[in-house]
């Protein structure tokens, strides 16, 4: 990801954890929008809603690097820094 991998990560925590926050109104907005249980299911689960903020944020920095063993990601990655350097 290069040298600005902190920055990216820090901002992605960030956004994550302002989703978390407001998860009631947009898990309200989702079963407003669709008449479907299962998406807001999906969606409560991948905020970890039952977990601390802290271990929450853990979490998904593991799948940050997670996805960094993935060849797809990293081809996808290395594809955005060629067209946006």
């Amino acid at each position: 990801m290069g040298s600005r991998e902190q920055e990216y990560k820090d901002h992605c925590v960030r956004i994550y954890n302002t989703l978390r926050k407001n998860s009631r109104q947009i898990l309200n907005l989702i079963a407003m929008m669709k008449n479907d249980n299962n998406a807001v299911d999906l969606l409560r689960d991948r905020l970890k809603l039952d977990m601390s903020d802290k271990n929450a944020e853990q979490h998904f920095l593991d799948l940050v690097r997670e996805s960094k063993k993935n060849i797809r990601a990293e081809i996808n990655n290395a594809i955005h820094i060629m067209v946006h350097p």
